[in-house]
């Protein structure tokens, strides 16, 4: 559960601030507690920590918006979607391969 869990608030929150830093320091000495490989958790932490909701989220999310190729509420929708995907399926990716790092 804990890659979901990491991987959902590192997924969120990157969409508002730079967190990846910030939930590294908390996730990964939780995963090194409860026997989970830390090394792999700062991986899970770096694949989702891409912002795709707002304009001011990542620099891709920004072009599309600056060009006017995208409406803030067709990005909003269109990043939710994407985000809650990406989430489900770098943490289960990661659930499969992690006992192979």
């Amino acid at each position: 559960m804990l890659p979901y869990v990491a991987a959902a608030a590192a997924g969120i929150a990157t969409n508002f601030i730079s967190g990846t830093a910030l939930f590294a320091s908390i996730f990964v000495p939780a995963a090194q507690q409860i026997g989970f490989n830390p090394a792999s958790m700062a991986i899970l932490l770096g694949h989702v920590g891409v912002g795709l909701i707002f304009p001011w989220a990542g620099a891709t999310s920004a072009t599309a918006f600056a060009a006017g190729e995208v409406s803030i509420a067709r990005m909003i929708w269109i990043g939710l979607a994407a985000t809650v995907i990406l989430i489900v399926l770098v943490a289960t990716i990661h659930l499969m391969m992690a006992p192979l790092v």
